[in-house]
């Protein structure tokens, strides 16, 4: 697909299921209400907030179901201690916007229109994980509905393994209608992105482990590349007002054949404003794996990419993929702050995106062939080189993966037990349309 190429995963066409009902409910007692109308008459059902995952069917539901759209429920306050308060309707530019009154910024989306429930139930990649940890770990306490209707907190006392299972465990436990979050002084940040010839990949793919491993010692510096067939987009950032960092010297003899947003010290709700790349209407799919940092292994996987794009019958089809910088200090800081239930290992990581749109339906297999072929490819050239984690992030997971299982079986075997004690009958398993769902083998 000739000019195209994406940063940020908008909705996709493959994901919007034609529901038999759209309620959107105004309170958390609308919400509890519902459930036990949908408890009562045993109905398929799905719950959407920002509806991004590009999935079929997740956060959507056919002519028999019930779509539950939180939409509305966008309350948003600052308390004393500046931990927010945001209702599940709100999506991340609102939050940015708000918290911008006060000079504070927040771990959330890098794209302004996705949703705050699915962004921070499935972990949560910020253009900062390695200050303050993921999304997860940035979450104070949940307000939930429960599968009975009652509504309960669930926070580091009051519930505490429900808490933690939230950290990671998606909509496999009720309806979540407050979230209350850290705020963090990310109000002014540096940031640029620059757009690099698709032939300058090995001069781009040393840099990147160059600014890894500067990572290791420099928590600010943040850091995106997304590789398309014809350009390279890469996002450098830095958590203040700076000069250019000196993590990111290893980009500065590659010579970038555009701009697509000067160095800047600007704000973080600014730089969201700003990023538009990809906002076209497709069909997505995604699938993700995780591996350590390695120039071998980046370069034997651009090979492969490359190989796929000469050998690709989608004619409408654009792979691309990204490259999602982990330090160890924000697996770390993830711990301290409580732990989630993502199964993290400590250590420079990369957690790899690949990510096919295409626009006509005919495609639709061979895309799909496509992107879990790239996908495969990862984890087998990952394994081969010694630097293979088994960590499946979310938020960027294909429904063939199993995101919950590569938490570990200990992590999963509690987040089953914490499913059996707050839903019992398994509602949210057996008449919730689909996602990343525990039920799931």
């Amino acid at each position: 697909m000739v000019g195209k190429f994406t940063y940020a995963l908008n909705r996709s066409q493959t994901c919007r299921l034609p529901a038999a009902c759209f309620i959107r409910p105004q309170t958390t007692l609308d919400v509890a209400i519902l459930l036990r109308v949908v408890r009562y008459a045993q109905s398929k059902f799905a719950i959407r907030s920002g509806g991004h995952n590009p999935n079929a069917g997740f956060g959507s539901v056919g002519a028999n179901g019930v779509l539950i759209d939180l939409q509305d429920l966008d309350d948003l306050s600052l308390n004393s201690e500046e931990e927010l308060t945001t209702g599940p309707g709100n999506r991340w530019i609102d939050i940015y916007n708000f918290l911008s009154n006060y000079k504070l910024g927040a771990i959330g989306g890098r794209d302004g229109d996705v949703g705050v429930p699915g962004f921070l139930l499935g972990g949560g990649m910020s253009f900062f994980p390695n200050l303050y940890g993921f999304g997860a770990d940035n979450v104070k306490s949940f307000e939930i509905v429960l599968a009975n209707s009652s509504i309960v907190d669930a926070n580091a006392n009051t519930n505490p393994d429900l808490f933690t299972a939230l950290k990671g465990g998606a909509s496999n436990f009720g309806i979540v209608v407050k979230f209350q979050i850290y705020t963090h002084p990310l109000h002014q940040i540096w940031y640029s992105l620059d757009l690099y010839a698709a032939s300058d990949y090995a001069a781009i793919l040393n840099a990147t482990v160059q600014a890894q491993v500067a990572m290791e010692t420099d928590p600010k510096l943040g850091l995106f590349v997304n590789i398309n067939p014809e350009v390279i987009i890469v996002g450098k950032l830095y958590s203040e007002w700076t000069l250019p960092p000196s993590g990111f010297s290893s980009f500065e003899a590659i010579t970038p054949v555009g701009v697509y947003i000067p160095a800047t010290n600007g704000t973080l709700s600014e730089l969201v404003d700003s990023i538009k790349i990809g906002s076209f209407p497709a069909r997505r799919e995604t699938y993700t794996v995780t591996h350590g940092v390695d120039l071998k292994l980046y370069t034997e996987i651009h090979k492969r990419y490359l190989s796929m794009l000469n050998t690709s019958i989608a004619s409408s089809a654009n792979l691309s993929y990204t490259i999602q910088p982990v330090g160890t200090a924000g697996v770390k800081a993830g711990a301290a702050r409580g732990g989630n239930t993502l199964g993290l290992y400590p250590a420079a990581q990369s957690w790899h995106a690949s990510l096919v749109e295409w626009t006509s339906e005919e495609d639709d297999t061979s895309a799909h062939g496509m992107v879990n072929t790239m996908g495969k490819s990862v984890e087998e050239l990952s394994r081969n080189e010694k630097s293979y984690y088994p960590f499946q992030f979310m938020n960027d997971a294909s429904y063939t993966q199993n995101p919950l299982a590569s938490y570990g079986a200990q992590n999963l075997a509690k987040l089953r037990d914490v499913g059996k004690a707050y839903d019992p009958d398994g509602l949210f398993q057996t008449l919730q349309n689909s996602g990343f769902l525990l039920s799931r083998k």
